[in-house]
């Protein structure tokens, strides 16, 4: 990501957007795909699902809503 961040202001300062190889592009797009189906994936069906256990789940929890919503909304946030 960083290195992308990096090639994407020397684009804006060129206003060249050439500088962005195509490989690298092609690689935001899979890393943001997959981050948002684990979204969908959790919020759609293992959430629900979790407040069925019999085991003490908390999907409420702070670390899995920063992982399982916000990254995801960051990350269609970014590629957009």
């Amino acid at each position: 990501m960083i290195v992308f961040l990096a090639l994407e202001i020397r684009a804006l300062i060129v206003k060249n957007e050439d500088l962005i190889p195509q490989w690298l592009r092609v690689e935001k797009y899979i890393f943001t795909v997959a981050i948002t189906l684990t979204g969908i994936i959790y919020n759609f069906l293992l959430f629900p699902v979790s407040f069925l256990s019999d085991k003490p789940v908390n999907p409420l929890a702070l670390d899995s809503i920063f992982v399982h919503i916000f990254v995801p909304v960051l990350a269609i946030a970014d590629y957009i």
